[in-house]
């Protein structure tokens, strides 16, 4: 082995402890919920907003560690559930197994794949992926779309798909088109609504774990909001309306009924008066 060799050995070893430090540090905190305190050898983060992290979401774990997560959704795609499928409750293990010196991930989760983040957190994470179930293949992932016949395999080897793609791609893409549709509606329609920490708070949602969907969701409950309260104050000025209309009505009934017992008096004088002429 020549030295330049050994260098890259190194050089790559350290590149693969370094992702492995983050990826651990991001899943012990979002499925193990581990605090700074409970993390050994973790680096306190530099306060960072870009990508769209905030202070609150960043400042106890790495800097790394807090992108991966942002990056890749993790709460979004850990947590999300529907009765879609017949079994929809969420179920997560991030263990250390000291006799095999390993960590071992275990996840269940419902979620729609906007952008495809299923496959995107897949692909990320195969390379670090040293076992799974079965032989010869080592599946590690098993994906069901709501509309798919069959479910997709992803094994260290190469990935088993057994469902028709372009039905599948055309209904993403449907999705996809609703997601983006909505968005750019809310975001048009809503342009004073800002979501702060107490409208998260209502939604049971914190700075920590709320995603760019759960927004879109609290956006659309803000437009239905705004939507119905204008039912409500119209049909309030409908209602003043009414009554005030009913009340000019009433006047009218009251005039006529004078009119009429005027016209009555009238009619029945020229009668009389006809009968003395004859």
């Amino acid at each position: 082995m020549t030295a330049k060799y050994k260098v890259l050995v190194k050089r790559l070893k350290r590149i693969i402890a370094k992702a492995l430090k983050y990826i651990i540090e991001g899943l012990n905190r979002v499925i193990n919920h581990y605090s700074a305190e409970d993390m050994v050898n973790i680096e306190r983060a530099n306060i960072i907003t870009e990508n769209g992290l905030q202070p609150e979401q960043i400042d106890f774990i790495s800097t790394d560690a807090a992108k991966f997560i942002h990056e890749y959704d993790l709460y979004g795609l850990l947590y999300s559930t529907s009765y879609y499928f017949g079994c929809h409750a969420v179920a997560h293990s991030f263990k250390y197994d000291d006799i095999c010196q390993t960590w071992s991930i275990s996840t269940r989760s419902n979620c729609k794949n906007y952008r495809n983040r299923i496959e995107k957190f897949i692909d990320f994470i195969k390379p670090y992926i040293l076992q799974g179930s079965g032989y010869p293949h080592n599946l590690f992932a098993y994906v069901q779309y709501e509309e798919s016949e069959f479910p997709t395999l992803y094994g260290i080897d190469g990935k088993y798909d057994f469902n028709d793609p372009d039905r599948e791609s055309a209904a993403n893409k449907y999705l996809e088109k609703i997601y983006t549709t909505l968005y750019s509606f809310t975001n048009d329609y809503l342009k004073d609504f800002s979501v702060t920490d107490e409208i998260l708070s209502q939604n049971n949602l914190t700075r920590d774990n709320y995603t760019h969907y759960d927004i879109l969701c609290i956006c659309l409950k803000e437009v239905a909001r705004r939507f119905n309260q204008g039912i409500d104050t119209t049909y309030k000025e409908l209602q003043e309306r009414y009554a005030e209309l009913e009340e000019k009505y009433n006047k009218l009934e009251v005039k006529h009924a004078v009119l009429q017992r005027r016209y009555d008096n009238v009619t029945n004088s020229e009668n009389e008066k006809s009968k003395i002429i004859q």
